[in-house]
């Protein structure tokens, strides 16, 4: 046995799953962003969709996006009309990994990007004073329908102020923005 010639090559960095963040290259949302998180996450145009896309081509729930513990992550096409593309390639699922392109119907593109490390991320102490009024009655529980009401504002108009306030602090959801507000005290 001692003649065995078996080596175990060492994996490097770059080859191992490692936590990321999508940003909208292309299409209506330019800019918009959703770090990626161990969990489940449908991109489409549909309220309810994790990541909102508002172009014509996404499909209400045209993606999902799967992440593992250990940030492995997979698109998988939710049947959309127009289809989920990885690397300009047609798939029904397919592994994501930093450097991806992900085509979610004909107009939107989004990028798989190494998560930020927070040096160029917003604060919320960044955030406009309507952002920050937002972002309070968000973490006080109060739903889209009722900002709008204490604010005297559109519904539409609270969204995209939640929106832009996701973009800026790279984050995806309600219970993200009430934990970041209470970290900094402004909750």
């Amino acid at each position: 046995m001692s003649d065995d010639k078996t080596t175990v090559r060492a994996q490097h960095r770059a080859d191992l799953p490692q936590p990321c963040q999508l940003r909208v290259v292309r299409g209506s949302s330019v800019g918009k962003r959703l770090v990626l998180e161990p969990g489940e996450y449908v991109i489409g145009r549909g309220t309810d969709a994790d990541l909102r896309l508002t172009d014509s081509g996404v499909s209400r729930r045209h993606a999902k996006l799967v992440i593992g513990v250990d940030f492995f992550a997979v698109v998988i096409d939710l049947g959309s009309t127009n289809g989920t593309l990885v690397n300009a390639a047609r798939v029904e699922s397919s592994p994501l990994r930093p450097g991806y392109s992900l085509g979610i119907g004909p107009d939107a593109e989004l990028t798989v990007e190494p998560r930020d490390d927070g040096s160029r991320q917003a604060t919320a102490h960044e955030l406009t004073p309507r952002e920050l009024e937002v972002a309070r009655l968000v973490a006080a529980g109060l739903t889209n329908p009722e900002i709008a009401d204490r604010l005297k504002i559109g519904r539409r108009t609270v969204a995209t102020h939640l929106e832009h306030i996701y973009g800026r602090l790279a984050i995806g959801s309600r219970a993200e923005l009430a934990r970041r507000l209470a970290e900094v005290g402004l909750a």
